[in-house]
C-alpha cells in the first residue's frame, strides 16, 4: 500500500511517494475526494505549475496544502471551472462562494506564486488578490477570463494601493 493510516492528519495521509522531478501537474475533471486521494498517495515538492480545470477542492485541502506544505513552490496557477466541496456537497458553485478564510489559506500556503489565471466562475477569488491579508508579493501576472471589466480594473489598482505591480491583465 502506498499509504497508511498510522500516517493520517486532518483527513489526508502523508505520502511515501515523492515524484521530485515533476514540475507540472494538470489535474482535470475531478472532484474533492479524487484530488485528496492524488496527494495521499503523491508529494510533489518541485511542481511550479499547477492546473486545476473543472475539479472540486474539499476544504481540508487547502489546510492541508498550508500544513504540510503539499505545494510549496507553485510559481503558476490555473484554475478553471473549479469549485470548493465539503464531503456530501458542492460548497462553492455560481451560486455559492467560497468563505474569504478558505480561499486565504489556498493563496498563502503558495507564497512563491508569480502568475494565476482564474475563469468566470472564480470572481469570489480574484477579488481575494486585493486583500491586505493575501497579498502574494511575487504575483505579477494575473489572467482573468470572462470577468467583468470592472472587476478587472478593480484588482489591477487594487494591486497596485497595495505597492504591488502587475505586468499582464487579460
Amino acid at each position: 500500500t502506498l499509504c497508511t493510516r498510522e500516517a493520517r492528519l486532518q483527513g489526508l495521509y502523508r505520502r511515501p511517494v515523492v515524484l521530485s522531478s515533476l514540475e507540472k501537474l494538470k489535474v482535470q475533471e475531478s472532484n474533492g475526494s479524487t484530488l485528496e486521494h492524488i496527494f495521499n498517495l503523491i508529494s510533489v515538492p518541485n511542481v511550479q505549475s499547477l492546473c486545476l480545470i473543472r475539479t472540486g477542492i474539499y476544504e481540508a485541502f487547502t489546510d492541508a496544502v498550508g500544513g504540510f506544505s503539499l505545494l510549496p513552490n507553485i510559481r503558476e496557477l490555473r484554475l478553471e471551472g473549479v469549485w470548493f466541496e465539503e464531503k456530501g456537497y458542492y460548497y462553492f458553485s455560481e451560486r455559492r462562494n467560497p468563505s474569504h478564510k478558505i480561499m486565504e489559506k489556498l493563496l498563502t500556503a503558495m507564497p512563491r506564486l508569480t502568475s494565476i489565471y482564474l475563469n468566470s466562475k472564480l470572481e469570489a477569488l480574484a477579488t481575494h488578490l486585493i486583500q491586505p491579508s493575501c497579498p502574494l508579493p511575487e504575483l505579477t501576472e494575473i489572467y482573468l477570463s470572462g470577468l467583468s471589466g470592472d472587476l478587472i480594473v478593480n484588482v489591477v489598482e487594487g494591486r497596485h494601493k497595495l505597492g504591488l505591480a502587475v505586468r499582464t491583465d487579460r
